[in-house]
């Protein structure tokens, strides 16, 4: 079964725009971005817009901000396991979900694919992980069936929409142990659903990012990860990228952007609060927007703490 176009089965691509935002959508989805699997696996069209569109696969890829499969990293057990520890070292969460929030699924699924499973290669690189309650050994059986009955209940088949409603689970499992989430959706019988664009969709992601202090202005958006395929729904259910702006009560100008000066401030604010230091704990407190801004001004957490003149806190391994 094919992946659904984001702007109509079966058609191709035919902007430079559309090209970008079906690229962001397939990765999202969690498909292999190698040019040649995803051409056999019924993306030729796209394979093919997106060279006439943009020059090259990788071009478009790195438009969608998207790492191409022509360009991921080869991995090896030893470079696995020193990602692990240099990871661990940084302070950062060692969970798979932790991972895909980052955008380090590359990682994951190395760990998975030398060692067998998550904890094997924590373990293996002298790192202890928290024990997880509730934890399913999840294999391609398992996985196919668990997406059966999930699709028989009238579930929204999409990742996000899973993820959203307490199945990330098995989405995790999907992207470690199978090759995609239109491949395992084939292999399960059941046919795959994004979660649909419209224009009440496209104002709810603006004033999602107003609030997080995000730039409003699409020059910002096209360097981001989803932006171009929002910038594309924009245009095509609200006029625009500056009509579906203004359609959400905004300009770009009044848009409390993060500079250095403020997202220091910030953080100096939580720490005399008294708050733990470390991204995972902000986040699960309800300042994820801080730790993001921070991190996307300052380049890092470390960095971002040091500008604010606060010490990195120490990570405790019980």
């Amino acid at each position: 079964m094919k992946t659904r176009s984001l702007h109509g089965r079966g058609s191709r691509p035919r902007t430079l725009e559309e090209v970008v935002a079906e690229v962001h959508q397939l990765d999202m989805d969690g498909e292999d971005m190698d040019p040649v699997r995803l051409a056999r696996s019924g993306h030729a069209a796209l394979v093919s817009a997106a060279t006439r569109h943009a020059g090259s696969w990788t071009k478009a890829c790195r438009l969608a901000g998207v790492v191409d499969g022509q360009h991921r990293q080869r991995w090896h057990r030893e470079k696995v396991l020193g990602h692990l520890r240099r990871r661990h070292q940084d302070g950062k969460q060692m969970s798979i979900l932790a991972l895909r929030r980052d955008g380090r699924s590359d990682l994951a699924r190395a760990s998975v694919r030398y060692f067998g499973t998550w904890s094997a290669a924590c373990s293996r690189a002298g790192i202890k992980t928290a024990p997880q309650g509730n934890h399913r050994l999840w294999t391609r059986k398992t996985i196919i069936a668990e997406l059966r009955r999930l699709s028989a209940l009238g579930v929204h088949m999409s990742a996000p929409a899973l993820s959203k409603s307490g199945h990330r689970g098995v989405v995790n499992a999907v992207h470690l142990y199978m090759s995609g989430w239109t491949s395992a959706m084939r292999q399960a019988g059941v046919p795959a659903s994004r979660i649909p664009w419209t224009k009440d969709r496209v104002l709810h992601l603006i004033r999602q990012r107003y609030r997080a202090g995000a730039d409003l202005s699409s020059k910002a958006l096209q360097l981001e990860r989803g932006g171009p395929a929002l910038l594309w729904a924009a245009n095509k259910y609200c006029g625009g990228w500056p009509a579906a702006v203004k359609q959400a009560g905004f300009t770009p100008a009044n848009a409390p952007l993060w500079t250095p000066a403020r997202t220091a401030s910030a953080l100096r604010q939580l720490a005399h609060q008294g708050h733990h230091m470390s991204t995972s704990a902000l986040t699960k407190a309800g300042h994820g927007n801080i730790v993001s801004a921070a991190q996307r001004v300052h380049g890092s957490w470390r960095a971002a703490l040091a500008s604010a003149g606060i010490t990195s806190p120490r990570r405790t391994v019980p």
